[in-house]
């Protein structure tokens, strides 16, 4: 990387602490993970299902424990949505910070060189980012790249 294209790298990592995205990140995956629970605990109760041709109802197993793990697992799976949409919104901001602190539009020329490397060692995850975003916690860097090349970086105070 270029001196200013990881310049603005920092500068976007700066952006989170500056912004305190990762506390408020966990904090608002716990908020999504209450409600998300509680359904789930509802579900685990009233959902029975087949494997192989056996009935199963997960709320009358032998083992509680595992009526438990499921709802906790049923719950990550309920959360995680939410949770990576709100990570993708900290991307953003974080990006866009970088423009401001820095004063130049860098960030896409390191966007390119990482999505360089992605398509040469990591071909498959690169297809499903630009395919999928809404399952990742980062925006694509298509996504990425449009939203900080139409951006007008504000006058950055010394």
């Amino acid at each position: 990387m270029t001196h200013d294209e990881l310049e603005n790298v920092l500068s976007h990592e700066i952006t989170h602490i500056q912004k305190d995205h990762v506390f408020k990140g966990y904090a608002f995956w716990l908020k999504a993970m209450v409600p998300a629970y509680c359904v789930a605990v509802l579900l685990v109760r009233i959902i029975d299902f087949k494997i192989g041709g056996i009935n199963i109802k997960l709320s009358s197993t032998p083992n509680p424990m595992f009526a438990g793990l499921t709802s906790i697992g049923l719950a990550y799976t309920l959360a995680y949505l939410p949770s990576t949409w709100y990570e993708r919104k900290s991307e953003k901001e974080a990006d866009l910070g970088a423009v401001d602190l820095t004063g130049n539009k860098q960030l896409v020329q390191a966007l390119e060189k990482h999505e360089t490397w992605q398509k040469k060692y990591a071909p498959c995850s690169y297809r499903l980012l630009e395919a999928m975003p809404w399952l990742f916690n980062h925006p694509s860097n298509t996504q990425r790249k449009k939203y900080i090349q139409e951006y007008t970086p504000q006058p950055v105070a010394v």
